[in-house]
């Protein structure tokens, strides 16, 4: 398995359960650390913590929504609301029993009746599966072991989706990172061409400024001070080491895990560590060139770098 996963993603997948059909969906942005959040128009109950947990042993890094949602009941699209039913019936009767003893000294008549229809649109009387909004769905005691299960089967279904959308979102990460890699280590050889006469060129350059002040000044003071001045300008350490770090970077992207997934290890924050090493070489390059190319180079190091840096925030 690459080392290599975006932190954003996303994935959808529906799944017949007791109650009905299950649709679910994840999405994921950007995070330090791993921040799951769960939202359903039923009441999760003790398998929110089993969801969680399941969300959490693929995803290390990121914040991720799972919306989960229950579009209708295969048994039955109505559930009667019994006490509601009752309460209302029970209201009725006294408003009949009302209505009676007023009516004979009133001009008021009715027939007293009230058809079926009339008391299923009554508010609270019944509810559909069919329902939006804030009202949550009630799953029964005797299917909910069967709801239950099937809910953990569809969330598996929809994180592996979800998985491999982040895997080939990781894999067009690391191709953007290798061609950046690739114009690092051009740069890199400007540098390197340098290198051999860098120090010759700012000691040539340091004398020439003295011969120009016309001083006497002792040669060997002299001497000591233009190599001092000298080996200040000199890049090759910092060459050196953003050679070594491109080196790991490349590790990194390249190694493949074992397809097991405790073997899977994120990448992102040795990637992050590896950028603040390059732009702090990259730097000192900048504050070190001593000519127009370098100056140039160093400058361009730091745009490449910065990029890079940028699209390594978003792998996990």
């Amino acid at each position: 398995m690459s080392t290599i996963k975006s932190m954003t993603g996303y994935a959808a997948t529906s799944i017949e359960s007791a109650a009905g059909l299950l649709e679910i969906s994840i999405k994921a942005v950007n995070g330090r650390f791993c921040d799951v959040s769960m939202a359903s128009n039923f009441d999760l109950g003790a398998s929110e913590l089993n969801c969680v947990k399941l969300v959490k042993e693929s995803v290390k890094r990121g914040s991720v929504n799972v919306n989960i949602k229950l579009v209708h009941n295969k048994n039955s699209c109505f559930t009667l609301n019994k006490q509601n039913l009752h309460e209302l019936l029970d209201a009725l009767q006294q408003i009949a029993t009302e209505v009676k003893e007023h009516q004979a000294c009133t001009s008021i008549t009715t027939s007293g009746n009230l058809d079926l229809l009339s008391l299923a649109t009554m508010p609270g009387i019944l509810s559909s599966a069919h329902q939006s909004g804030s009202e949550s769905i009630e799953i029964s005691k005797e299917i909910r072991a069967d709801f239950d299960n099937s809910l953990i089967a569809g969330l598996s279904k929809a994180i592996e989706a979800f998985d491999q959308h982040r895997m080939a979102e990781g894999e067009r990460l690391k191709e953007i990172l290798l061609e950046k890699i690739a114009l690092v280590s051009e740069r890199l050889e400007v540098v390197k061409n340098n290198l051999d006469h860098l120090i010759a060129q700012e000691r040539q350059r340091i004398k020439e400024k003295i011969e120009k002040l016309d001083i006497e000044l002792d040669p060997e003071r002299l001497e000591n001070e233009v190599a001092l001045q000298a080996q200040r300008a000199d890049i090759a350490e910092e060459h050196d080491r953003l050679r070594s770090h491109l080196q790991s970077l490349l590790q990194i992207l390249n190694s493949d895990e074992s397809t097991a997934k405790e073997a899977y290890s994120p990448a992102g924050k040795r990637l992050d560590f590896m950028m603040q090493e390059l732009v702090r070489e990259s730097n000192t390059i900048a504050s070190k060139a001593s000519n127009l190319e370098l100056t140039q180079t160093a400058v361009e190091l730091k745009v490449i770098i910065e990029q890079m840096r940028e699209q390594i925030q978003n792998i996990e």
